[in-house]
């Protein structure tokens, strides 16, 4: 089950009463979904939702969905007394902001300090990176293979990939584990 951290408690809702947003802006792959239900699972809920008069999930429509992935009967969210045109602004400038195209990239010399203090209960694989850039970040830091690695080894066969029109990495297809139908579009091979 899914927990939601302490300082949202006062914002908790029935899952139940929410709706998926059917004008979402912003696609997200299966792998995005991964890495946010490890995240979830790991750290909790740690940002609300933001939800319309509607109960439509306007913001975090992927928390919503992991939170459902992971058998969550409750969510924290808020719900602001905008207009319809505030909420289409705002889903549109939050879900742009961290896009690469416009200037959001890592600082490479803070992740591998971090990375490198934490390195023994830090999973590679959660960085949503390719295999290329996670074998010199382990090799960098003395890691070693990353778990999603070293599954691979032992399965021995070569993982078909698709390329990210968007950032370019090198991406799993999908594999029928089920994760891969989000709304059908990690097919598009998205990051």
């Amino acid at each position: 089950m899914a927990k939601i951290q302490d300082g949202l408690k006062d914002l908790i809702v029935d899952m139940a009463t929410l709706q998926d947003n059917p004008a979402v802006v912003k696609i997200h792959s299966a792998k995005n979904l991964n890495v946010l239900k490890a995240s979830i699972e790991r750290f909790g809920q740690v940002r609300p939702v933001i939800v319309d008069k509607n109960n439509v999930v306007r913001v975090g429509n992927l928390v919503f969905a992991a939170m459902k992935r992971l058998g969550a009967d409750k969510i924290a969210a808020v719900f602001p007394n905008w207009t319809e045109e505030q909420f289409q602004e705002y889903e549109i400038i939050d879900n742009r902001s961290s896009d690469a195209d416009i200037g959001s990239e890592w600082n490479e010399d803070n992740v591998r300090e971090i990375v490198g203090r934490i390195k023994g209960s830090f999973d590679l694989d959660l960085l949503c990176i390719g295999d290329t850039e996670k074998s010199s970040l382990a090799k960098a830091l003395g890691m070693g293979a990353s778990s999603g690695e070293k599954e691979k080894k032992a399965a021995g066969k070569k993982e078909k990939l698709a390329r990210c029109p968007r950032c370019g990495h090198d991406n799993p297809w999908p594999t029928g584990t089920g994760d891969e139908d989000m709304e059908g579009r990690n097919e598009r091979g998205y990051c």
